[in-house]
């Protein structure tokens, strides 16, 4: 179950509910406070630290965050320039009918440098992916 929190501009927590709430219309946001969405399980120190980079996304999750990056494309690109016959086949295999996209797979890396991508970098495509 999601928990929104609304805070005060001070960052002072005033109610926590399971919808943001309106009074006569009015919007807490109106009032210069902000309900904070929460993931399940997720605590307000842990939104506050920032966004959690997941370790592990769809296959549908993934292409649609690289062809929202206009990656997608590119990534085929990099699979079939792997020199080796046998680990461009094994990437191609990963690629094409794996489930989930690991964050620290050895085929993922391995494009992820293809594509000259930084640590950071695939760190905000798997946040956009877990999104989608």
């Amino acid at each position: 179950m999601q928990i929104y929190i609304l805070r005060d501009p001070q960052g002072v927590e005033l109610a926590r509910s399971a919808a943001p709430i309106t009074v006569d219309g009015a919007s807490a946001t109106s009032e210069g406070m902000a309900w904070l969405n929460l993931p399940p399980g997720c605590t307000v120190e842990e939104a506050a630290a920032g966004p959690v980079v997941p370790t592990v996304v769809t296959q549908r999750q993934a292409r649609l965050a690289l062809l929202g990056a206009g990656l997608l494309d590119a990534v085929d690109a990099a699979i079939d320039a792997i020199p080796d016959p046998a680990t461009r086949a094994a990437a191609r295999i990963t690629w094409d009918y794996g489930q989930e996209v690991v964050r620290d797979n050895p085929v993922l890396l391995g494009m992820a440098a293809a594509l000259n991508l930084e640590p950071e970098q695939i760190d905000a495509l798997f946040i956009a992916a877990a999104g989608l």
